[in-house]
């Protein structure tokens, strides 16, 4: 531990300063054992913070490779952790930092994932996550989405998703009031599912921040009409929710390239991916 957890007034500021820029790079990268010391320093300090939400960020531009690295190993400890009231969130800086590794941290430890491509990013993510944990209106977020039958499902959007037979279960954790939170599905019916309309039912989890109850669950049914005509499925359509659904499409087809090609062609591809989606849109 560089520095002990302090009130960030302006001594503290200064003290976070001094600290920063003395850091030094060096061969391995323990990511669990720098978060679960940080986790640990924070759990330690809950007694004397009633009503506080705790919150580690982590900031990695690599792979934990040193001390557990397994993501299911990382998933139970930020859990426990979440339980603990100590929530996680990551942000992925570059394009050579471990999606499992981050997205296990951040998917079971009640926060969020992110990714600063440019250095300037870093900052408006850190403050943002600050700022959503000052305004917050459930942690440990979950949201369980029940299939009809005969559906294959394709996740698009970064939120970790477990499917258990016909379940699926999005861990969405920490919200803040007002906040908005978008899954993007790839649904693909089978002969088996029949010609529609179908249902689907969704059941909403979360715990209050201040007092750590749970939240009464809230249940919702979902329908889905097949369009008779390609026609009627461009005119039914809303333009905003297609170019949503296509940023998130571009972002993991951008993620699973750079996991699969650490060489430098993902960016190449990105931008290839970019102008074709562009296209898309326009047409």
């Amino acid at each position: 531990l560089l520095m002990p957890l302090v009130a960030m007034n302006e001594a503290g500021r200064l003290s976070a300063t001094r600290v920063i820029l003395g850091l030094s790079v060096e061969g391995n990268t323990a990511l669990s054992e720098g978060w679960r010391i940080s986790a640990e320093e924070l759990a330690r300090a809950l007694p004397s913070l009633p009503g506080r939400n705790l919150q580690v960020v982590i900031l990695s531009d690599g792979q934990g490779n040193e001390g557990v690295t397994a993501p299911g190993a990382l998933a139970e400890l930020a859990a426990g952790a979440s339980t603990r009231g100590v929530s996680t969130s990551s942000i992925g800086v570059g394009e050579d930092w471990s999606v499992e590794q981050l997205e296990a941290f951040s998917m079971h430890g009640g926060g969020r994932l992110h990714h600063a491509i440019h250095a300037g990013e870093i900052a408006a993510l850190l403050e943002g996550e600050l700022r959503g944990m000052q305004n917050l209106g459930a942690t440990e977020v979950d949201l369980t989405l029940c299939l009809p039958p005969g559906f294959r499902v394709e996740n698009l959007a970064p939120e970790g998703m477990r499917q258990e037979g016909n379940q699926l279960r999005f861990r969405l954790g920490a919200m803040a009031h007002g906040a908005k939170r978008t899954l993007a599905l790839r649904l693909t019916p089978s002969e088996r599912a029949g010609p529609g309309p179908w249902l689907f039912e969704a059941a909403l989890r979360g715990t209050v921040p201040s007092t750590r109850e749970a939240m009464p669950m809230q249940h919702a049914v979902l329908r889905l009409d097949p369009a008779s005509s390609v026609a009627e499925a461009r005119a039914a359509r809303s333009e905003a929710a297609v170019r949503e659904v296509a940023e998130h499409w571009l972002a993991d087809t951008t993620r699973r390239v750079t996991h699969a090609n650490r060489g430098g062609a993902a960016a190449g591809l990105a931008f290839v991916v970019s102008v074709l989606l562009a296209v898309a849109l326009a047409g």
